[in-house]
């Protein structure tokens, strides 16, 4: 007789979101290795995302960031821009995986382009950030906060390790964080990365949720 197959469960989308130095990567990371370490990874592929990627528009959009110290205006819709094609391709990844059952755990989305810019209020910037409003919205929106003195501690550590990019600097952190927080209907929960150790319950607290929203 043969064997019936467990049904394959839908796909799940789960992004998190957070200021540079926030630690998204390292959680995000965590994130996927557990999940990869668990019986959810018999029945769903664990795909792990990141906006803005490395590849086409997303790099083009890092060398902008890097091309000089202190962006102007152009240069902030350029890079909106190119963040907002690196995410229409990333959403068109995103898709197939979660039309295959995948979950998928990714780093930013079209919270941070409303979140970000910093370019005033043109016809173009409307454009654009109207586009990012209506992108592919998450299953579960996850927001990690840091404090002030957390961001200048890693800021000092980050600036001895490697070169800092125009998103990188404590005045402009700390505005966009302000700015994530006035768009708090967008975050379905909301996380405390301050200390170590913050980042292993952060990832015990996702991985519950997930787990439980796979069991509804």
């Amino acid at each position: 007789m043969q064997e019936k197959q467990t049904a394959k469960k839908a796909g799940l989308y789960i992004v998190i979101e957070g200021v540079d130095l926030a630690g998204k990567s390292t959680i995000a990371q965590k994130l996927v290795d557990r999940l990869s370490c668990t019986i959810l990874a018999f029945n769903h592929e664990i795909y792990h995302a990141k906006e803005p990627s490395n590849e086409n528009y997303g790099k083009l959009m890092r060398e902008t960031l890097f091309s000089k110290p202190e962006l102007d205006e152009a240069d902030e819709i350029k890079a909106a821009q190119l963040m907002l094609l690196d995410r229409l391709e990333n959403t068109s990844n995103v898709c197939s995986k979660l039309r295959e059952g995948a979950i998928v755990i990714q780093e930013r989305n079209f919270l941070t382009a409303l979140a970000y810019n910093e370019a005033g209020d043109t016809d173009e910037v409307k454009y654009v950030q109207e586009c990012n409003r209506v992108t592919l919205k998450p299953d579960k929106l996850f927001f990690i906060d840091v404090n002030q003195n957390t961001i200048e501690n890693r800021l000092k550590i980050r600036e001895k390790e490697t070169k800092l990019d125009a998103y990188e600097d404590l005045t402009l952190i700390t505005r966009r964080r302000a700015s994530y927080l006035k768009l708090s209907e967008y975050i379905d929960q909301m996380f405390i990365n301050n200390d170590n150790g913050d980042d292993d319950r952060i990832v015990d607290e996702m991985f519950n949720i997930i787990n439980n929203l796979l069991g509804e």
